[in-house]
Protein backbone atom coordinates (compact mmCIF):
# COMPACT_ATOMS: atom_id res chain seq x y z
CA UNK A 1 0.00 0.00 0.00
CA UNK A 2 2.60 2.81 1.27
CA UNK A 3 4.40 1.52 -2.45
CA UNK A 4 1.36 2.51 -4.27
CA UNK A 5 1.14 5.57 -2.31
CA UNK A 6 4.68 6.24 -3.19
CA UNK A 7 4.39 5.61 -6.94
CA UNK A 8 0.79 8.10 -7.06
CA UNK A 9 2.83 10.63 -5.43
CA UNK A 10 5.65 10.68 -7.38
CA UNK A 11 3.46 11.02 -10.71
CA UNK A 12 1.68 13.65 -9.10
CA UNK A 13 4.58 15.23 -8.05
CA UNK A 14 6.45 14.78 -11.94
CA UNK A 15 2.56 16.33 -13.60
CA UNK A 16 2.56 19.19 -11.53
CA UNK A 17 6.19 20.15 -12.28
CA UNK A 18 5.53 19.56 -15.99
CA UNK A 19 2.70 22.13 -15.51
CA UNK A 20 4.33 24.55 -14.23
CA UNK A 21 6.96 24.08 -16.66
CA UNK A 22 4.55 24.56 -19.35
CA UNK A 23 3.11 27.55 -17.45
CA UNK A 24 5.92 29.55 -17.29
CA UNK A 25 7.19 28.43 -20.43
CA UNK A 26 3.70 30.10 -22.18
CA UNK A 27 3.83 32.85 -19.54
CA UNK A 28 5.41 36.17 -19.38
CA UNK A 29 5.86 38.92 -16.90
CA UNK A 30 4.33 42.47 -17.21
CA UNK A 31 3.36 45.58 -15.52
CA UNK A 32 0.58 45.75 -13.74
CA UNK A 33 -1.99 48.84 -12.07
CA UNK A 34 -2.19 49.78 -8.55
CA UNK A 35 -0.50 48.84 -5.75
CA UNK A 36 1.56 51.90 -3.45
CA UNK A 37 4.72 53.51 -3.57
CA UNK A 38 6.89 55.52 -1.04
CA UNK A 39 9.55 57.82 -1.45
CA UNK A 40 12.00 58.79 0.79
CA UNK A 41 13.88 62.57 0.78
CA UNK A 42 16.25 64.57 3.27
CA UNK A 43 14.52 67.33 4.24
CA UNK A 44 11.65 69.01 5.18
CA UNK A 45 7.92 69.85 4.17
CA UNK A 46 6.63 73.34 4.52
CA UNK A 47 4.78 74.47 1.19
CA UNK A 48 3.85 72.90 -1.93
CA UNK A 49 2.38 75.91 -3.75
CA UNK A 50 4.60 76.46 -7.11
CA UNK A 51 4.74 79.75 -6.79
CA UNK A 52 6.78 79.58 -3.71
CA UNK A 53 8.18 75.77 -3.57
CA UNK A 54 11.38 75.63 -3.00
CA UNK A 55 14.03 72.60 -1.65
CA UNK A 56 13.41 69.07 -2.56
CA UNK A 57 10.39 67.98 -0.60
CA UNK A 58 8.49 70.92 -1.84
CA UNK A 59 9.47 70.92 -5.15
CA UNK A 60 8.25 66.77 -5.35
CA UNK A 61 5.35 67.33 -3.55
CA UNK A 62 4.56 70.36 -5.84
CA UNK A 63 5.29 68.33 -9.26
CA UNK A 64 2.79 65.92 -8.45
CA UNK A 65 0.36 68.07 -7.22
CA UNK A 66 0.32 70.55 -9.79
CA UNK A 67 0.84 70.97 -13.50
CA UNK A 68 2.57 73.28 -16.19
CA UNK A 69 1.51 74.44 -19.12
CA UNK A 70 4.96 72.73 -20.60
CA UNK A 71 6.91 69.82 -19.51
CA UNK A 72 9.61 68.27 -20.40
CA UNK A 73 9.68 64.68 -21.81
CA UNK A 74 12.12 61.87 -20.79
CA UNK A 75 14.74 63.18 -23.89
CA UNK A 76 14.67 66.44 -21.99
CA UNK A 77 12.26 67.99 -24.90
CA UNK A 78 9.03 70.40 -24.11
CA UNK A 79 5.80 69.38 -24.72
CA UNK A 80 2.16 70.38 -23.92
CA UNK A 81 1.42 69.56 -20.71
CA UNK A 82 -1.52 71.90 -19.79
CA UNK A 83 -1.15 73.17 -23.18
CA UNK A 84 -2.84 71.84 -26.26
CA UNK A 85 -0.34 74.27 -28.57
CA UNK A 86 1.82 77.02 -28.31
CA UNK A 87 3.27 79.60 -30.98
CA UNK A 88 5.72 82.23 -31.37
CA UNK A 89 5.43 85.16 -33.17
CA UNK A 90 8.21 86.26 -35.99
CA UNK A 91 9.87 88.92 -34.07
CA UNK A 92 10.24 86.59 -31.14
CA UNK A 93 8.28 88.63 -28.00
CA UNK A 94 4.63 87.46 -28.27
CA UNK A 95 4.00 83.85 -27.09
CA UNK A 96 -0.18 82.26 -27.93
CA UNK A 97 -0.39 79.21 -25.61
CA UNK A 98 -3.81 77.59 -26.01
CA UNK A 99 -5.44 75.00 -23.20
CA UNK A 100 -6.60 71.02 -23.89
CA UNK A 101 -10.25 71.40 -23.44
CA UNK A 102 -11.58 70.17 -20.19
CA UNK A 103 -8.96 70.14 -17.70
CA UNK A 104 -9.99 69.95 -14.18
CA UNK A 105 -8.35 70.70 -10.53
CA UNK A 106 -8.95 68.16 -7.70
CA UNK A 107 -11.80 69.62 -6.97
CA UNK A 108 -14.11 68.78 -10.37
CA UNK A 109 -13.90 72.74 -11.09
CA UNK A 110 -12.80 73.36 -14.42
CA UNK A 111 -9.03 75.04 -15.16
CA UNK A 112 -9.30 77.88 -18.18
CA UNK A 113 -6.99 80.61 -19.11
CA UNK A 114 -8.50 82.80 -16.03
CA UNK A 115 -6.25 80.47 -13.59
CA UNK A 116 -3.10 80.59 -16.04
CA UNK A 117 -3.21 84.35 -16.18
CA UNK A 118 -3.54 84.69 -12.00
CA UNK A 119 -0.99 82.54 -11.38
CA UNK A 120 1.40 84.90 -13.11
CA UNK A 121 0.27 87.96 -12.18
CA UNK A 122 1.08 86.33 -8.62
CA UNK A 123 3.83 85.78 -9.04
CA UNK A 124 4.46 89.37 -10.45
CA UNK A 125 3.66 90.69 -7.67
CA UNK A 126 6.13 91.71 -5.52
CA UNK A 127 4.14 91.80 -2.74
CA UNK A 128 4.23 87.75 -2.58
CA UNK A 129 7.86 87.57 -3.09
CA UNK A 130 8.02 84.56 -5.23
CA UNK A 131 11.73 83.41 -5.82
CA UNK A 132 10.70 83.27 -9.62
CA UNK A 133 9.19 87.12 -9.88
CA UNK A 134 12.20 87.74 -11.48
CA UNK A 135 12.27 85.46 -14.88
CA UNK A 136 8.45 87.44 -15.54
CA UNK A 137 9.01 91.03 -15.05
CA UNK A 138 8.16 92.89 -17.87
CA UNK A 139 6.03 90.26 -19.21
CA UNK A 140 2.52 91.56 -19.83
CA UNK A 141 -0.07 88.23 -19.29
CA UNK A 142 -3.49 87.97 -20.83
CA UNK A 143 -6.12 85.97 -21.62
CA UNK A 144 -8.15 85.72 -24.59
CA UNK A 145 -10.99 83.25 -24.01
CA UNK A 146 -11.21 80.34 -21.80
CA UNK A 147 -8.44 78.39 -23.34
CA UNK A 148 -6.14 81.22 -24.78
CA UNK A 149 -3.60 82.89 -23.09
CA UNK A 150 -1.04 85.82 -24.82
CA UNK A 151 2.26 86.32 -22.93
CA UNK A 152 4.17 89.49 -24.26
CA UNK A 153 7.51 90.58 -23.76
CA UNK A 154 9.02 93.67 -23.84
CA UNK A 155 12.36 92.00 -25.66
CA UNK A 156 13.10 88.05 -27.33
CA UNK A 157 13.84 85.65 -24.69
CA UNK A 158 15.00 82.68 -26.36
CA UNK A 159 14.41 80.68 -23.72
CA UNK A 160 11.43 81.80 -22.11
CA UNK A 161 9.23 78.34 -22.82
CA UNK A 162 10.97 77.04 -20.53
CA UNK A 163 9.53 79.07 -18.06
CA UNK A 164 5.96 77.78 -18.37
CA UNK A 165 7.26 74.66 -16.95
CA UNK A 166 5.89 76.03 -13.26
CA UNK A 167 2.39 74.76 -11.45
CA UNK A 168 -0.70 76.53 -12.18
CA UNK A 169 -2.59 77.39 -9.39
CA UNK A 170 -6.26 77.69 -9.45
CA UNK A 171 -7.78 81.59 -8.74
CA UNK A 172 -11.14 80.19 -7.49
CA UNK A 173 -9.12 79.22 -4.28
CA UNK A 174 -6.62 82.03 -3.78
CA UNK A 175 -8.16 85.11 -5.23
CA UNK A 176 -10.36 84.53 -1.89
CA UNK A 177 -7.32 84.78 0.39
CA UNK A 178 -5.65 88.44 0.72
CA UNK A 179 -2.33 88.45 -0.90
CA UNK A 180 -0.70 89.13 2.58
CA UNK A 181 -2.05 85.85 3.53
CA UNK A 182 -1.35 83.49 0.56
CA UNK A 183 2.08 82.31 1.54
CA UNK A 184 0.72 81.08 4.94
CA UNK A 185 -2.59 79.80 3.69
CA UNK A 186 -3.60 76.17 4.65
CA UNK A 187 -4.05 75.78 0.65
CA UNK A 188 -0.49 75.24 0.40
CA UNK A 189 0.10 72.45 2.66
CA UNK A 190 -3.13 71.00 3.50
CA UNK A 191 -6.07 71.96 1.70
CA UNK A 192 -4.89 71.82 -1.76
CA UNK A 193 -6.26 71.62 -4.63
CA UNK A 194 -3.98 71.18 -8.36
CA UNK A 195 -5.05 69.77 -11.68
CA UNK A 196 -1.44 67.06 -11.20
CA UNK A 197 -1.46 63.32 -11.26
CA UNK A 198 -1.96 62.66 -7.37
CA UNK A 199 -4.32 64.91 -4.82
CA UNK A 200 -3.03 65.56 -1.35
CA UNK A 201 -5.04 63.28 1.38
CA UNK A 202 -2.90 63.56 4.62
CA UNK A 203 0.58 65.14 6.15
CA UNK A 204 1.41 63.43 9.09
CA UNK A 205 3.89 64.83 11.71
CA UNK A 206 5.78 62.92 13.94
CA UNK A 207 8.65 62.11 15.91
CA UNK A 208 11.34 59.94 14.11
CA UNK A 209 13.60 57.40 15.59
CA UNK A 210 16.61 60.03 16.46
CA UNK A 211 14.27 62.53 18.14
CA UNK A 212 14.02 64.96 15.44
CA UNK A 213 10.09 65.57 13.84
CA UNK A 214 9.72 64.19 10.32
CA UNK A 215 6.37 64.37 7.60
CA UNK A 216 4.32 62.00 5.69
CA UNK A 217 2.98 63.45 2.95
CA UNK A 218 0.15 61.04 1.61
CA UNK A 219 -1.23 61.29 -1.83
CA UNK A 220 -4.50 59.41 -3.78
CA UNK A 221 -4.59 58.93 -7.79
CA UNK A 222 -6.45 62.06 -9.69
CA UNK A 223 -8.96 59.87 -11.28
CA UNK A 224 -9.36 62.44 -13.82
CA UNK A 225 -6.13 63.81 -14.66
CA UNK A 226 -5.93 64.91 -17.79
CA UNK A 227 -2.71 62.89 -19.14
CA UNK A 228 -4.65 59.51 -18.25
CA UNK A 229 -5.63 57.81 -14.92
CA UNK A 230 -2.14 57.38 -13.22
CA UNK A 231 -1.22 53.53 -12.75
CA UNK A 232 -0.32 53.21 -8.83
CA UNK A 233 -2.89 54.25 -6.63
CA UNK A 234 -1.18 55.84 -3.36
CA UNK A 235 1.98 57.77 -3.52
CA UNK A 236 3.43 58.49 -0.08
CA UNK A 237 6.64 60.86 0.98
CA UNK A 238 8.17 60.14 3.97
CA UNK A 239 10.93 63.18 5.06
CA UNK A 240 14.13 62.54 6.73
CA UNK A 241 16.91 65.04 8.30
CA UNK A 242 19.81 62.57 7.11
CA UNK A 243 21.45 59.62 4.84
CA UNK A 244 21.42 56.68 7.44
CA UNK A 245 17.99 56.48 8.22
CA UNK A 246 16.55 57.11 4.82
CA UNK A 247 18.84 54.23 3.66
CA UNK A 248 18.01 52.16 7.01
CA UNK A 249 14.38 52.07 5.72
CA UNK A 250 14.95 51.22 2.37
CA UNK A 251 16.70 47.95 3.34
CA UNK A 252 14.28 46.99 5.88
CA UNK A 253 11.67 47.60 3.04
CA UNK A 254 9.44 50.30 4.36
CA UNK A 255 10.51 52.50 1.37
CA UNK A 256 10.48 51.90 -2.08
CA UNK A 257 12.78 54.77 -3.61
CA UNK A 258 15.08 57.09 -2.37
CA UNK A 259 16.78 59.83 -3.40
CA UNK A 260 19.95 62.49 -3.38
CA UNK A 261 22.33 60.13 -1.28
CA UNK A 262 25.88 59.03 -1.85
CA UNK A 263 27.62 55.85 -1.92
CA UNK A 264 24.95 54.72 -4.10
CA UNK A 265 27.06 51.88 -5.33
CA UNK A 266 27.56 50.30 -2.08
CA UNK A 267 23.67 50.48 -1.39
CA UNK A 268 23.00 48.59 -4.39
CA UNK A 269 25.60 45.88 -4.02
CA UNK A 270 24.18 44.61 -0.50
CA UNK A 271 20.85 44.78 -1.78
CA UNK A 272 19.84 42.96 -4.62
CA UNK A 273 16.39 44.00 -5.13
CA UNK A 274 17.74 48.11 -5.90
CA UNK A 275 17.95 49.13 -8.48
CA UNK A 276 19.73 52.73 -9.88
CA UNK A 277 17.80 54.97 -12.05
CA UNK A 278 20.18 58.09 -11.63
CA UNK A 279 20.75 60.46 -14.17
CA UNK A 280 23.14 62.98 -14.67
CA UNK A 281 21.56 66.58 -14.03
CA UNK A 282 21.96 69.56 -16.36
CA UNK A 283 23.39 70.94 -13.55
CA UNK A 284 26.81 72.53 -12.22
CA UNK A 285 28.47 72.55 -8.43
CA UNK A 286 30.55 75.19 -8.57
CA UNK A 287 32.73 76.98 -5.49
CA UNK A 288 31.53 80.66 -5.78
CA UNK A 289 33.93 83.25 -4.40
CA UNK A 290 32.04 86.63 -3.00
CA UNK A 291 33.68 88.77 -5.50
CA UNK A 292 32.32 91.74 -3.86
CA UNK A 293 34.20 91.42 -0.66
CA UNK A 294 37.54 91.26 0.42
CA UNK A 295 39.84 89.17 -0.65
CA UNK A 296 37.70 87.73 -3.18
CA UNK A 297 38.14 90.82 -4.88
CA UNK A 298 41.43 90.50 -5.80
CA UNK A 299 41.30 88.80 -9.20
CA UNK A 300 44.66 87.50 -8.91
CA UNK A 301 43.77 85.05 -5.98
CA UNK A 302 40.64 83.84 -7.24
CA UNK A 303 42.84 82.39 -10.46
CA UNK A 304 45.35 80.83 -7.86
CA UNK A 305 42.60 79.24 -5.96
CA UNK A 306 41.32 77.77 -9.29
CA UNK A 307 44.62 76.67 -10.93
CA UNK A 308 45.50 75.24 -7.29
CA UNK A 309 42.58 72.42 -7.70
CA UNK A 310 42.75 69.11 -9.81
CA UNK A 311 38.60 68.75 -10.13
CA UNK A 312 39.49 65.00 -10.64
CA UNK A 313 40.90 64.59 -7.36
CA UNK A 314 38.27 67.12 -6.12
CA UNK A 315 35.90 64.49 -7.25
CA UNK A 316 37.46 60.96 -6.63
CA UNK A 317 36.14 60.54 -3.46
CA UNK A 318 32.76 60.86 -4.35
CA UNK A 319 32.85 57.07 -5.24
CA UNK A 320 30.78 57.08 -8.66
CA UNK A 321 31.80 58.58 -11.87
CA UNK A 322 31.20 62.19 -12.52
CA UNK A 323 31.13 64.48 -15.70
CA UNK A 324 33.74 66.92 -15.26
CA UNK A 325 32.82 70.63 -15.66
CA UNK A 326 35.53 73.36 -17.46
CA UNK A 327 33.12 76.54 -18.34
CA UNK A 328 29.70 78.42 -17.01
CA UNK A 329 28.16 76.38 -20.23
CA UNK A 330 27.42 73.15 -20.01
CA UNK A 331 29.58 71.09 -22.78
CA UNK A 332 26.05 70.21 -24.29
CA UNK A 333 25.22 73.46 -25.14
CA UNK A 334 25.79 75.38 -28.67
CA UNK A 335 27.02 78.33 -26.60
CA UNK A 336 30.15 75.59 -25.27
CA UNK A 337 33.69 76.94 -26.72
CA UNK A 338 36.32 73.80 -26.47
CA UNK A 339 38.85 76.66 -27.10
CA UNK A 340 37.59 78.31 -24.10
CA UNK A 341 37.94 76.32 -20.90
CA UNK A 342 39.12 77.23 -17.19
CA UNK A 343 42.37 76.18 -16.54
CA UNK A 344 43.10 74.19 -13.25
CA UNK A 345 45.26 71.74 -12.03
CA UNK A 346 48.53 74.01 -12.31
CA UNK A 347 50.00 74.25 -9.00
CA UNK A 348 53.69 76.45 -10.17
CA UNK A 349 50.93 79.16 -11.65
CA UNK A 350 49.26 79.26 -8.64
CA UNK A 351 51.94 79.82 -6.19
CA UNK A 352 53.79 82.44 -8.70
CA UNK A 353 50.27 83.95 -8.60
CA UNK A 354 50.18 84.59 -5.14
CA UNK A 355 53.48 85.73 -4.65
CA UNK A 356 53.66 88.21 -7.36
CA UNK A 357 50.42 89.32 -5.64
CA UNK A 358 52.02 90.18 -2.09
CA UNK A 359 50.76 86.79 -0.70
CA UNK A 360 53.94 85.75 1.13
CA UNK A 361 54.05 82.54 2.85
CA UNK A 362 54.83 82.10 6.26
CA UNK A 363 57.38 79.21 6.76
CA UNK A 364 56.38 78.48 10.44
CA UNK A 365 52.43 78.17 9.82
CA UNK A 366 52.27 76.83 6.34
CA UNK A 367 49.78 80.48 6.08
CA UNK A 368 50.18 82.89 2.82
CA UNK A 369 50.22 86.82 4.43
CA UNK A 370 49.77 89.80 2.63
CA UNK A 371 49.70 93.09 4.60
CA UNK A 372 49.33 90.91 8.02
CA UNK A 373 45.85 89.91 6.78
CA UNK A 374 46.59 85.89 6.96
CA UNK A 375 45.03 83.85 3.42
CA UNK A 376 42.36 82.23 5.85
CA UNK A 377 38.67 81.74 5.02
CA UNK A 378 35.57 79.63 5.61
CA UNK A 379 33.94 77.15 2.56
CA UNK A 380 30.17 76.58 3.58
CA UNK A 381 28.41 73.69 1.45
CA UNK A 382 25.36 71.81 2.24
CA UNK A 383 26.01 68.56 5.04
CA UNK A 384 25.64 65.93 2.80
CA UNK A 385 28.43 63.10 2.43
CA UNK A 386 29.02 64.11 -1.35
CA UNK A 387 29.68 67.84 -0.74
CA UNK A 388 31.89 66.99 2.65
CA UNK A 389 33.71 64.92 0.46
CA UNK A 390 34.56 67.36 -2.45
CA UNK A 391 34.69 70.36 0.37
CA UNK A 392 37.60 67.90 1.97
CA UNK A 393 39.86 67.67 -0.86
CA UNK A 394 39.31 71.34 -1.48
CA UNK A 395 40.95 72.09 1.59
CA UNK A 396 43.74 69.67 1.24
CA UNK A 397 44.43 71.47 -1.92
CA UNK A 398 44.36 74.70 -1.29
CA UNK A 399 46.15 74.26 1.90
CA UNK A 400 49.11 72.99 -0.49
CA UNK A 401 49.68 76.44 -1.71
CA UNK A 402 48.86 78.46 1.71
CA UNK A 403 45.69 78.89 2.25
CA UNK A 404 43.83 78.35 5.86
CA UNK A 405 40.19 76.90 4.95
CA UNK A 406 37.98 75.89 7.53
CA UNK A 407 34.62 73.92 6.48
CA UNK A 408 30.68 75.34 7.68
CA UNK A 409 28.61 72.63 7.07
CA UNK A 410 24.85 73.09 6.69
CA UNK A 411 21.76 71.25 6.17
CA UNK A 412 19.05 71.67 3.99
CA UNK A 413 17.46 74.69 5.21
CA UNK A 414 20.53 76.32 6.88
CA UNK A 415 21.88 76.11 3.09
CA UNK A 416 18.71 78.12 1.86
CA UNK A 417 18.97 80.53 4.36
CA UNK A 418 22.28 81.03 4.00
CA UNK A 419 21.97 81.47 0.06
CA UNK A 420 19.18 83.73 0.01
CA UNK A 421 21.04 86.13 2.32
CA UNK A 422 24.43 85.33 0.75
CA UNK A 423 25.56 84.84 4.46
CA UNK A 424 29.09 83.09 3.18
CA UNK A 425 32.24 83.98 1.53
CA UNK A 426 33.10 80.88 -0.49
CA UNK A 427 30.05 78.45 -0.94
CA UNK A 428 30.05 74.83 -3.05
CA UNK A 429 26.60 74.30 -4.31
CA UNK A 430 24.88 73.43 -7.35
CA UNK A 431 22.89 75.51 -10.10
CA UNK A 432 20.47 74.07 -12.05
CA UNK A 433 21.32 75.66 -15.31
CA UNK A 434 19.43 73.35 -17.44
CA UNK A 435 18.63 72.78 -21.37
CA UNK A 436 18.77 76.19 -22.74
CA UNK A 437 22.27 78.28 -22.37
CA UNK A 438 20.50 81.31 -20.79
CA UNK A 439 23.05 81.95 -17.86
CA UNK A 440 21.24 85.37 -17.42
CA UNK A 441 20.22 84.55 -13.85
CA UNK A 442 23.32 83.26 -12.30
CA UNK A 443 26.03 85.61 -13.73
CA UNK A 444 24.43 89.07 -14.56
CA UNK A 445 24.78 91.70 -12.53
CA UNK A 446 21.19 93.00 -12.10
CA UNK A 447 20.87 89.26 -9.78
CA UNK A 448 23.79 89.65 -7.70
CA UNK A 449 22.28 91.55 -4.90
CA UNK A 450 20.09 89.72 -2.15
CA UNK A 451 17.24 92.39 -2.97
CA UNK A 452 17.03 91.06 -6.37
CA UNK A 453 14.08 88.59 -6.55
CA UNK A 454 16.90 85.63 -7.36
CA UNK A 455 19.59 86.00 -5.69
CA UNK A 456 21.55 83.43 -7.75
CA UNK A 457 24.14 85.40 -8.91
CA UNK A 458 25.77 83.71 -5.81
CA UNK A 459 29.27 85.45 -6.33
CA UNK A 460 27.65 88.80 -6.96
CA UNK A 461 29.54 89.46 -9.86
CA UNK A 462 29.53 92.04 -11.71
CA UNK A 463 30.94 93.22 -15.44
CA UNK A 464 29.65 95.69 -18.01
CA UNK A 465 31.26 93.26 -20.77
CA UNK A 466 29.65 90.64 -19.63
CA UNK A 467 26.10 92.11 -19.32
CA UNK A 468 26.13 92.93 -22.26
CA UNK A 469 26.94 89.14 -23.82
CA UNK A 470 24.28 88.16 -21.37
CA UNK A 471 21.82 90.31 -22.72
CA UNK A 472 22.72 89.63 -26.37
CA UNK A 473 22.51 86.20 -26.35
CA UNK A 474 19.33 85.51 -24.65
CA UNK A 475 17.92 87.84 -27.39
CA UNK A 476 18.34 86.04 -30.51
CA UNK A 477 16.46 82.75 -31.00
CA UNK A 478 18.96 81.54 -33.88
CA UNK A 479 21.30 78.92 -32.09
CA UNK A 480 24.39 79.98 -34.24
CA UNK A 481 23.95 84.25 -33.69
CA UNK A 482 23.58 82.93 -29.85
CA UNK A 483 26.82 81.58 -30.11
CA UNK A 484 28.53 84.37 -31.41
CA UNK A 485 26.63 86.98 -28.85
CA UNK A 486 27.90 84.61 -25.77
CA UNK A 487 31.42 84.61 -26.77
CA UNK A 488 32.91 87.93 -25.01
CA UNK A 489 30.86 86.75 -21.94
CA UNK A 490 33.00 83.63 -21.36
CA UNK A 491 36.10 85.30 -22.38
CA UNK A 492 35.44 87.91 -19.36
CA UNK A 493 34.12 85.63 -17.43
CA UNK A 494 37.54 83.07 -17.88
CA UNK A 495 39.60 86.28 -17.36
CA UNK A 496 37.58 87.15 -13.92
CA UNK A 497 37.16 83.60 -12.27
CA UNK A 498 34.44 84.60 -10.32
CA UNK A 499 33.56 80.80 -9.46
CA UNK A 500 35.87 77.54 -9.93
CA UNK A 501 33.73 74.82 -12.22
CA UNK A 502 33.63 71.29 -10.77
CA UNK A 503 31.37 68.59 -12.10
CA UNK A 504 28.10 68.04 -13.39
CA UNK A 505 26.38 66.02 -10.49
CA UNK A 506 24.56 63.02 -10.54
CA UNK A 507 21.04 62.49 -9.38
CA UNK A 508 20.76 59.44 -7.42
CA UNK A 509 17.22 57.76 -7.46
CA UNK A 510 17.45 54.49 -6.07
CA UNK A 511 14.05 52.19 -6.63
CA UNK A 512 13.39 48.63 -5.27
CA UNK A 513 12.25 46.23 -8.26
CA UNK A 514 9.45 45.95 -9.19
CA UNK A 515 9.39 49.05 -11.18
CA UNK A 516 8.58 49.82 -14.51
CA UNK A 517 8.29 52.84 -16.92
CA UNK A 518 10.63 54.97 -15.99
CA UNK A 519 11.50 56.25 -19.37
CA UNK A 520 13.98 59.79 -18.58
CA UNK A 521 16.86 59.54 -20.08
CA UNK A 522 18.09 63.31 -18.53
CA UNK A 523 17.21 65.70 -16.59
CA UNK A 524 17.07 69.61 -15.82
CA UNK A 525 15.85 68.96 -12.29
CA UNK A 526 15.41 66.37 -9.55
CA UNK A 527 11.84 66.85 -10.33
CA UNK A 528 11.76 65.96 -13.83
CA UNK A 529 11.49 61.97 -12.61
CA UNK A 530 8.40 62.81 -12.41
CA UNK A 531 7.56 63.80 -16.06
CA UNK A 532 6.18 60.77 -16.13
CA UNK A 533 4.74 59.26 -12.91
CA UNK A 534 1.38 58.46 -14.33
CA UNK A 535 2.63 56.03 -16.02
CA UNK A 536 4.90 54.47 -13.50
CA UNK A 537 4.14 50.66 -12.33
CA UNK A 538 5.05 49.10 -9.17
CA UNK A 539 3.59 46.08 -9.63
CA UNK A 540 3.53 42.94 -12.05
CA UNK A 541 1.77 39.55 -13.05
CA UNK A 542 1.93 36.71 -15.36
CA UNK A 543 -0.08 36.84 -18.98
CA UNK A 544 0.20 34.34 -21.82
CA UNK A 545 2.63 35.14 -24.70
Amino acid sequence: MFGWIAIVLLIAGVTLYQFNVFYDATRQVVPAKGGVFREGIIGRFTNANPVFAVGAVDTSVSKLLYSGLLKYDGNGTLVGDLAESWTIDPGGKIYTVKLKKDVQWHDKKPLTAEDVEYTYKIIQNPDIKSPFRSSWEGVEVKKTDDRTIIFTLKGSISSFPHYLTNGIIPKHIFSKIDTQQIRSSSHNNQDVIGSGPFKLTKVEVKKSDDGRTAERISLATNTNYHLGRPKINQYFIQTYKGEDSLIRDLNQSRLDAINGVSNPEKIIAQNDKIVDMSRILTSQVNVFFKVSEPPFNDVNLRKALTLAVDRKEATKGLGYPVKISDSPFLDTTFAYDKKQIQKTDDINKANALLESSGWVMNKSTGVREKAGQKLEFSLTARSLDDYKKVSESLVQQWKAIGANVRVILLDEEEMQSAIATHNYSVVLSAISLGYDPDVFAFWHSSQKNIGSSTKLNLSEYSSKPADIALEGGRSRSDPSVRAVKYAPFTTNWLNDNPALTLYQPRYVFLVREPFYNFNTTTMSASTDRYNNVHNWTVKDKKVRK
